[in-house]
């Protein structure tokens, strides 16, 4: 009896395993290919950071913490793309079963599950976000917990159900904001199964919202911020109507496709609901998937609305619930015709065939990940320009964190540490909060990197300001979209060198003042008097060089007054004896200066390091 009973429950969880194994397959399909995305740099760089900044950026971004606080201790395994994308596979492969799971509870037809199952193995929405490092993947999981829990429920009102409910929901909503609206239909399922035991959900509510509300609390600031983006009203309303396109296509993932998956996907379930007899049972739980459908699809259209953001990806939270539905609807065509179910199978392989096999380059292919990526992107660009210019010792600041996990992904054990100081969207940190970590690093770098994404546009303006007056400039440029900008902390022990040169524009040399700032840096100050008698594009060049004049260092920067500050990042190769050299040049031209005694450069002799 019991090798029978063995080999029958073997046979019944038979293909469920083997359609989980072919979940797994399909996930990881060219998972470490793409370079890691935009977001996905942001997740790295995120989940590296200490506790405490990792809460604080948490509440004042799109996302609570759930998922990155997860992912921090895995990073102990290291950050390649493919580890960085495994804990997103894991949970896109345990999808699969579980919605068997939740069809199970759903349906009394046992090929009903099978089907949800298999159409979540390929739905292209789901494998695409279970190949991506951010928490949509993830997600889905407490979704159909809850969702099962909501069934078991319908069938035993017991306490248990009810705090699985909510354990799965309070999870929900600490991975997505958006989780609240499959969830909200998934709790008026539970409330609909049985109104006389309202009170206990009632409960269970209550300690969802016990647990969710310090989370609403740290993060109420940057909530309002974000909802008060949009606007109100009618005029407000008929904006949003803009977000239902795109936000129907993301659902049914109508990239790529050679007709749009809803012209086959209506048919199916609208002939599928016509054949024979639908049971109570299953008009309830056919309620639930097509509340939840509808709720999350209005609430992520009012969401980008009010946010001024949209993105696809939310709509990965009703994709089991339309896995099911179309599941039912074609086992259902299978009994009333196998040729028709056949037919509408073919139909949804060659509409979304191309979506999985278009070229790499396809814009919505599953596997090249371009679905939100505007732009060519080069994720080691930073660290390849960064790499070269660098020493250990140095400190790099990104204005952004998606270019902070790009560098850090690439950085190896000899290249400098990296740090943050954001002023681009979605985070713009206040000037004191940046000027106070950058004071407090330690131990204090004596070189500083900024990557600027976008400059000094916009929010970096005043954080490119105070650089430039708190430390002393050694170069910028622009690789790009990226200013790359260097600066020199200066060290104590100024010394000081009067010159008296006279150029022939009118400008005199007075002096300067140079201190070593550790030791590859020197910073230097110099002091200008007099009236200029030309309207040259004025620039000044301070050289370092060897004892032949050739150059070691350089800084050159606009003429723009009487005192001016240079920073010269000095080569980890380089000769005992160094020489400071300054002059004038037309930007437009490259011509020199002259002085009136002659000559185009003032010589102030050894620099003492």
């Amino acid at each position: 009896m019991r090798a029978g009973a063995s080999r029958r429950a073997l046979r019944a969880h038979l293909p469920v395993a083997l359609l989980t194994l072919a979940a797994l397959a399909v996930r990881l399909v060219q998972l470490a290919t793409p370079a890691l995305r935009w977001d996905e740099g942001w997740t790295l760089a995120h989940a590296s950071l200490p506790w405490a900044d990792l809460w604080r950026i948490a509440t004042e971004e799109w996302h609570p913490p759930l998922y990155v606080a997860l992912l921090k201790p895995w990073l102990a395994l290291g950050d390649s793309a493919t580890l960085l994308r495994l804990p997103s596979v894991a949970a896109g492969v345990l999808a699969v079963p579980m919605t068997y799971a939740v069809a199970r509870r759903w349906s009394r037809d046992a090929a009903v599950p099978l089907a949800a199952a298999a159409l979540m193995v390929v739905w292209p929405l789901h494998v695409y976000y279970s190949q991506v490092a951010r928490m949509y993947a993830l997600l889905v999981v407490p979704i159909l917990a809850a969702a099962w829990c909501a069934l078991r429920w319908e069938e035993q009102p017991t306490v248990v159900a009810a705090l699985g409910l909510a354990a799965a929901s309070l999870v929900g909503l600490w991975i997505s904001y958006y989780a609240v609206f499959p969830l909200a239909a998934v709790w008026l399922y539970a409330a609909a199964c049985h109104p006389r035991r309202i009170g206990a959900l009632a409960a269970s509510a209550a300690l969802v919202v016990l647990g969710y509300a310090p989370w609403l609390v740290a993060a109420s600031a940057t909530l309002r911020a974000r909802l008060a983006a949009g606007g109100a009203g009618p005029a407000s309303l008929s904006d949003a109507a803009r977000y239902l396109r795109p936000t129907l296509d993301g659902m049914v993932f109508a990239y790529d496709a050679p007709l749009h998956p809803g012209l086959v996907l209506a048919p199916i379930l609208l002939v599928g609901a016509a054949l024979g007899t639908v049971t109570r049972r299953e008009a309830r739980a056919l309620g639930l998937a097509v509340v939840a459908i509808v709720l999350s699809y209005v609430g992520v259209v009012l969401g980008a609305h009010l946010t001024r953001w949209f993105a696809p990806r939310y709509m990965i939270m009703p994709a089991p619930f339309l896995a099911l539905i179309v599941g039912w609807a074609l086992v259902r065509l299978a009994r009333s015709s196998r040729l028709a179910a056949v037919a509408a199978v073919v139909a949804l392989a060659i509409v979304y065939w191309p979506a999985f096999a278009g070229p790499p380059t396809s814009a919505g292919s599953v596997y090249a990940k371009m679905l939100e990526v505007v732009d060519p992107i080069d994720p080691a660009a930073d660290h390849a320009y960064l790499s070269t210019r660098t020493t250990p010792a140095d400190r790099i600041y990104f204005n952004v964190l998606a270019k902070a996990g790009w560098y850090a992904h690439h950085a190896g054990p000899d290249d400098p540490r990296w740090s943050y100081a954001m002023r681009w969207d979605p985070i713009i940190e206040p000037m004191d909060r940046i000027e106070a970590r950058v004071d407090a690093e330690s131990p204090a770098p004596s070189r500083l990197w900024f990557v600027l994404f976008q400059g000094s546009y916009g929010p970096n303006a005043p954080l490119k300001a105070w650089l430039d007056e708190a430390f002393y400039p050694a170069g910028e440029e622009w690789r790009g979209d990226t200013l790359y900008a260097a600066y020199v902390r200066p060290g104590d022990g100024w010394r000081e060198h009067a010159a008296g040169a006279r150029f022939a524009n009118g400008l005199t040399l007075q002096g300067a003042r140079w201190t070593p700032a550790g030791e590859d840096a020197v910073a230097l100050e110099l002091a200008w008097s007099g009236e200029r008698a030309d309207d040259a594009s004025l620039k000044v060049f301070v050289h370092l060089t060897d004892d032949a004049g050739r150059p070691v260092a350089q800084h050159d920067t606009v003429h723009a007054g009487s005192g001016q500050r240079h920073g010269l990042l000095l080569p980890a190769e380089r000769p005992a004896d160094l020489y400071l050299v300054v002059g004038l040049y037309d930007g437009a031209t490259g011509e020199r200066v002259p002085l009136l005694d002659g000559g185009d450069a003032v010589a102030l002799g050894r620099l003492p390091l």
